[in-house]
């Protein structure tokens, strides 16, 4: 009986690996083959801020105290690109899955008004997994796979962020351990990614000038941006596959 079991448990966890690297390489390849035109509608909006980013970093390093006055209000902006830029890829993947052809104008206008909603998600989803990973209510990481995917109903159906994590947690709890290691394995990923281009870019901008320096550093950031955005796509993919008739939700 006990076997039994243990090989019941044994194969349920080959069966959810199996779909985690699906839907990894699901999303790889559709991130792959769309990257050129996710970096086309990104990078002419993120880049400056960037630019203005890396020259206030330099300023601060070189004394400017006007420039460094100003420095929390750039901080700020960079994070709100960070949101609208997870905004856009978000409905340019749901359009593309659905076949909704949609002009940038149309996408970018969707983002900005996502923005102040995700902006206000952001934060109840990290208060959240600080409850949960502080005072053991449930695990924090758990509790953020489970919640993490209601940007997607926030952003592609327009839902109240309120509604939006209720409809995320009880759709993906029962599949959160699943998603936790699918983003756990994309993260890593990206993770060895960014340290590449920021070490190749290192080496190049030590031996440029300053302006020069500026606008690479500005280019790096612009594409370990541009490469974070394939969790946004995984994303995508599991609430993809949730809303297909017949989704059969897993979890161990």
């Amino acid at each position: 009986m006990v076997q039994t079991q243990l090989g019941a448990v044994k194969q349920l966890r080959e069966i959810l690996m199996w779909r985690v690297w699906q839907t990894l390489g699901e999303s790889l390849f559709f991130f792959r083959r769309h990257f050129f035109v996710l970096a086309g509608l990104l990078a002419p909006v993120v880049l400056p801020f960037f630019v203005l980013s890396e020259y206030r970093t330099l300023a601060v390093l070189h004394g400017d105290d006007k420039l460094t006055a100003q420095d929390p209000w750039v901080m700020v902006v960079n994070a709100l690109v960070g949101v609208f830029a997870g905004a856009l890829t978000t409905l340019y993947t749901v359009a593309e899955i659905d076949g909704d052809l949609r002009s940038r104008t149309d996408l970018m206008r969707g983002a900005l008004l996502a923005v102040p909603a995700l902006m206000a998600l952001q934060l109840l989803v990290f208060f959240a997994f600080l409850g949960g990973a502080l005072f053991f209510i449930v695990p924090g990481f758990w509790l953020l796979a489970c919640l993490l995917p209601a940007s997607v109903y926030v952003v592609a159906e327009r839902q109240p962020v309120p509604q939006a994590m209720q409809r995320s947690f009880v759709t993906f709890r029962p599949m959160a351990w699943e998603l936790l290691m699918a983003l756990v394995l994309a993260f890593a990923g990206i993770l060895m990614m960014g340290l590449l281009v920021t070490v190749a870019a290192s080496l190049i901008t030590g031996l440029s000038s300053l302006p020069l320096r500026v606008l690479l550093d500005a280019l790096t950031e612009t594409l370990c941006l541009l490469l974070s955005q394939f969790l946004q796509v995984l994303l995508v993919r599991y609430y993809d596959r949730q809303r297909q008739p017949g989704a059969v939700e897993s979890g161990l």
